[in-house]
């Protein structure tokens, strides 16, 4: 059996997907498919047998990538609700908060931790990519230069090498709704 997530590893989805595993007894094999749209096209071509995606968050709201995604051909058999903390990482301890320029994240994680982030940083450049796991790839790899941070989990973080600059960002308690999804 394959479940497809959607983000990276170390995402919070790939969190939630494993709870699901847990609480079902779901012998199971993960596939991180990125994005939501990925995560229902799997489904539908039966490439995966179950599917997870965030749907909302209590201060982001609606998780706009999953609500486009979603179709009438698919089930949501359960939910699961998470806390979330999210965590800014630099490439390496030499880097300090004056010295980046950009914060990039998932939408969602910017739009849970913007206040803290403005408090922190001042007039920081967001840019939105498609997963907070991702993006602590991005960094580790250099995609990302050195003028830049990301908001990602700690799993993330720590799984790619970077360096923990701040932790717990969100604005306040943040919990996020996953759904389990099958096709019709």
């Amino acid at each position: 059996m394959k479940i497809g997530f959607q983000g990276d590893w170390a995402s919070n989805s790939e969190i939630a997907a494993r709870q699901f595993i847990e609480t079902f007894d779901y012998g199971a094999e993960l596939v991180p498919l990125i994005s939501s749209k990925n995560v229902v096209r799997a489904l539908k071509n039966g490439e995966i047998d179950y599917g997870v995606m965030a749907i909302k968050n209590n201060i982001g709201g609606l998780v706009q990538e999953t609500k486009t995604a979603l179709t009438l051909d698919l089930n949501k058999i359960a939910e699961i609700r998470m806390q979330i903390h999210h965590y800014v990482f630099v490439k390496n301890k030499q880097i300090k908060a004056n010295d980046i320029k950009f914060i990039a994240s998932h939408e969602q994680a910017l739009k849970q931790s913007a206040t803290n982030l403005n408090k922190i940083f001042g007039n920081i450049n967001f840019v939105e990519i498609e997963d907070t796991a991702l993006g602590a790839k991005y960094l580790a790899n250099g995609t990302f230069n050195n003028e830049y941070a990301v908001v990602c989990g700690k799993q993330a973080g720590v799984l790619n090498g970077l360096h923990l600059l701040y932790a717990k960002v969100e604005d306040r308690d943040s919990v996020t709704t996953f759904g389990l999804y099958v096709k019709k």
